[in-house]
């Protein structure tokens, strides 16, 4: 069973080389199977990934094609991978059992998904398996007020899956982009991420493929990693931002309106979910 990690990039260097770094010293194994795809950072990031891991392949794309599309290509990559992990620059190995979350999943063939322990900075749990959503999800997500102020409801406390120790196996509805780990049986049945897809959603639209077509998803909480959420979803919704002209990229400028016609840059239902989800 051989492991690979797909890690995208862009204008994240310091994190990417941390989240590098934190893979040379649980997983040195998987070193000359790590790729990274850098979409056009302007950093510096590719370069110093280079210096710094030469034995990290590194795929340097000459525009930002999005999340999805650049996992897709990191991917392609590791055809001889059995799992490959995507594994988001910001976030930080915590420990080796990536590999055995990877075994479980190739042991266990109704299996082609896994989410990991997604912790953040503070050691508690990030809410990195969920509920599928549905309409109440606007109300009702991670970021939305009736969370905020209100976190022990019903419906939040449903949707975040929150009312389980998150101590062990189990089957989910989907799992968090940020660390997933993916079964090459699954590659060949469903194909990839859906590209059209600029920068989240993607994540919850594999795991609803996956169990369209009878593929179990699961939460392995053994394996753990360190997860700074806000560092990519911010970096991506300012260039698309800057892509769709409403505002040229001026963040002062932006207001709400602007960042609503923004996120509709992926699909169609973007505009709305990306904020709902999250």
């Amino acid at each position: 069973m051989k492991l690979g990690i797909v890690i995208v990039t862009f204008e994240c260097r310091e994190f990417a080389l941390a989240c590098i770094a934190s893979i040379a010293v649980h997983l040195p194994e998987t070193m000359q199977s790590t790729v990274v795809v850098d979409n056009a950072s302007h950093d510096g990031t590719a370069d110093a990934v280079r210096s710094a891991y030469p034995s990290v392949e590194v795929i340097a794309k000459g525009w930002n094609a999005g999340f999805a599309a650049a996992a897709n290509t990191g991917m392609r990559a590791l055809e001889g991978c059995n799992v490959i992990c995507l594994l988001n620059p910001d976030a930080e190995v915590l420990d080796g059992h990536l590999l055995d979350a990877a075994l479980y999943l190739d042991e266990h063939r109704s299996l082609g998904i896994a989410g990991v322990r997604v912790e953040n900075a503070d050691g508690t749990i990030q809410a990195s398996c969920r509920e599928f959503p549905g309409h109440g999800t606007a109300l009702f997500n991670r970021h939305s007020l009736a969370t905020r102020f209100l976190p022990g409801n019903r419906w939040s406390r449903g949707y975040l899956m929150s009312d389980w120790p998150h101590d062990e196996i189990s089957d989910v509805d989907w799992v968090s982009g940020a660390c997933m780990l993916i079964h090459r049986r699954t590659i060949e049945q469903l194909g990839r991420l859906d590209p059209h897809f600029f920068f989240s959603i993607e994540d919850v639209d594999y795991c609803r493929r996956a169990h369209d077509a009878g593929i179990g998803v699961i939460y392995y909480p053994m394996a753990r990693v360190r997860h700074l959420v806000a560092l990519l979803q911010e970096a991506y919704a300012w260039e698309r931002c800057a892509r769709c002209g409403h505002c040229g990229g001026d963040r002062g400028a932006a207001g709400p309106a602007c960042k609503l016609a923004c996120d509709s840059g992926g699909r169609q239902a973007d505009s709305h979910t990306i904020m709902t989800l999250r």
